[in-house]
């Protein structure tokens, strides 16, 4: 399903294609549950294991470096809390889960702006800067923070008419805001 446990994005500009035709991908019109039931139609990128809690406050960039078969493709990118694959405790869900924490979204042909479409050059590299909805979430230690890039998303928008085989390569990149760890802890009410 197009996991690299290695980490995000790295290396040369070789290609990962997947091949998309921008239809709906699956039957839910509001899912939002286990994402692993929406890889199949992604890349995805996980982190290793967290070593300690790591909390994510902000607007993820994921800076995304792309050529289409067509003039016309969306890109959506969810940023996931992917929890380990150990026994899950009582309250929470199943091992393994993978919990969607935000994601962004752009028709390639709005990426200079929504004022006019522009055509994406087809099969030529190009740059596109996806800013994610912002989120705060506390990603626990031995969770990994994953990145699932789609050229469609049904649920959330028309389906793309442009049938595409789309390419993502190694250049793209996802920058993630991570809140600086403070290890002080209130123990009272504030002294004034």
């Amino acid at each position: 399903n197009g996991v690299n446990d290695g980490g995000f994005l790295t290396g040369d500009d070789s290609p990962n294609q997947r091949q998309s035709d921008n239809l709906i991908t699956n039957n839910s019109l509001t899912y939002s549950g286990d994402q692993r039931l929406e890889s199949a139609d992604s890349l995805t990128y996980v982190t290793p294991p967290l070593q300690h809690d790591t909390e994510v406050t902000g607007q993820p960039l994921i800076t995304l470096d792309a050529s289409s078969t067509a003039d016309d493709t969306d890109w959506v990118v969810k940023l996931i809390d992917v929890f380990p694959s150990s026994p899950p405790s009582a309250s929470g869900p199943q091992s393994g889960y993978w919990e969607k924490v935000t994601q962004c979204q752009l028709k390639g042909t709005h990426r200079f702006g929504h004022q006019r479409a522009v055509p994406i050059p087809v099969n030529k590299k190009v740059h596109y800067a996806i800013r994610c909805l912002p989120t705060s979430q506390l990603f626990e230690a031995g969770h990994r923070i994953g990145i699932m890039i789609s050229s469609g998303a049904a649920a959330d928008r028309v389906p793309n008419p442009n049938p595409a085989i789309n390419t993502v390569f190694h250049s793209t990149r996802a920058t993630v805001p991570i809140a600086p760890r403070d290890n002080a802890r209130v123990t009272g009410p504030p002294q004034g």
